[in-house]
């Protein structure tokens, strides 16, 4: 077996923009979980009366806030992930503004509910905060 043929074989798989979305979506939920998690602990979460609780009630709750946040974190990242990796195709290049734009996309989609100010504030953000980002990671 050649070594440098399966790297080739798992790059050309990692550059199929179904995969790379499904892994976004998926790494988000994960993250979203960790941090429901860190808020739980830091009581950050809903705010619960501990003296009329069980640790049955708690942990649903807890469980209940992590879902949330992991269900948020892994929409974003999917879309996010998959606007960017179909605007990658079709302009082929791989620069600066195929996160900007797909952080615009991604941006107005979740502030649509705002009306059409919403959408343009989230487009803006997302944005800006997608060109900070890739200029940090390079």
């Amino acid at each position: 077996m050649d070594p440098l043929g399966e790297d080739v074989r798992s790059d050309e798989v990692m550059e199929h923009c179904g995969v790379r979305t499904v892994l976004a979506g998926v790494a988000g939920v994960g993250i979203g979980f960790a941090f429901g998690l860190v808020g739980a602990g830091m009581g950050s979460g809903p705010q619960l009366h501990a003296a009329d609780l069980t640790a049955r009630q708690v942990f649903r709750e807890t469980m209940s806030s992590c879902w949330r946040l992991g269900k948020s974190f892994g929409s974003v990242g999917l879309l996010f992930s998959g606007v960017e990796c179909v605007i990658e195709k079709q302009r082929a290049k791989h620069d600066l503004a195929n996160g900007v734009l797909a952080g615009c996309v991604t941006g107005g989609v979740f502030g649509a509910r705002g009306g059409i100010k919403g959408a343009t504030m989230g487009c803006a953000g997302f944005a800006a905060f997608s060109a900070v980002l890739d200029a940090v990671t390079g």
